[in-house]
């Protein structure tokens, strides 16, 4: 996810969280998200996966989903 599109989208990102995360917490703090994106983001490039960087809405079909 780029940073717009979580500061953008923090309500539902939130909301949703715990669907593929299973998140324990419902506290979440924005900054967190963030960071932990960037570390994500930083491993697929690292290792050459395939990453979908979500900019404005969130669209499962280029997701594969």
């Amino acid at each position: 996810m780029s940073e717009n599109y979580i500061n953008s989208h923090f309500s539902d990102i939130v909301s949703f969280g715990n669907v593929i995360e299973k998140r324990l917490s419902g506290d979440l703090d924005i900054e967190e998200i963030k960071q932990d994106n960037q570390e994500y983001l930083r491993g697929c490039i690292r290792y050459g996966l395939d990453c979908f960087l979500i900019e404005n809405e969130y669209d499962p079909e280029r997701c594969g989903i």
